[in-house]
């Protein structure tokens, strides 16, 4: 909308003089627009266009921490167990497998067992020794059994010695805690060890 010179009215597109005071709007005057009276015609942006901004610009922030979240997360689970401890070497638990002269046997128990006990898990660097100790109790009536070896079947882990000294005898009712020593692999191993239990 041109406006006049003259007076600064608006006049509309097609006007060639001033509604308002008369004066020529010549080609020169369109196009011309008085600061004061004129709306600009770029404004900048609207303020819906500020809030889809504002908006976009917040989903963008929460895909992108989700985004480091979920990867944080993910590597913590894909990362093995070992290697997110100090050791290379953790012993989770111990079991044992009790190999009696009679298959029917069970009176230190069923044949395979958990031993559980505290310390654990224990965590050990390659090669270090290690010592664990467990109760065994001897069931049974009027029977006397012994304990004739015992040693480690998980690979790469080493027995260095069992006390007290075997073969130990046992009679019914009564219990004994061994304590073996052993020595830890030089690869990493992360899991349970089991330990063979040989009595007759």
């Amino acid at each position: 909308m041109p406006a006049c010179p003259k007076c600064g009215h608006l006049n509309p597109d097609y006007s060639r003089f001033c509604q308002s005071c008369g004066a020529s709007l010549g080609p020169e005057s369109f196009g011309q627009y008085h600061p004061s009276t004129t709306p600009s015609a770029r404004q900048g942006i609207s303020d819906v266009q500020k809030i889809i901004i504002v908006v976009a610009v917040i989903l963008v922030v929460i895909i992108v921490v989700g985004a480091i979240a979920a990867s944080f997360l993910l590597s913590l689970n894909s990362v093995s167990r070992t290697s997110s401890l100090s050791a290379p070497i953790v012993i989770t638990g111990v079991n044992a497998q009790m190999s009696y002269a009679n298959p029917s046997a069970t009176y230190f128990g069923p044949q395979t067992q958990s031993l559980g006990g505290s310390g654990l898990p224990l965590q050990l660097q390659y090669g270090q020794s290690f010592y664990y100790s467990f109760s065994l109790r001897m069931g049974g009536l009027y029977q006397t059994h012994t304990i004739d070896s015992v040693y480690l079947s998980t690979p790469g882990f080493d027995l260095l010695s069992v006390s007290p000294t075997l073969p130990y005898a046992m009679s019914s009712g009564s219990s004994v805690t061994l304590t073996i020593t052993g020595e830890a692999p030089s690869q990493n191993y992360y899991g349970a060890i089991t330990i063979i239990i040989s009595t007759h």
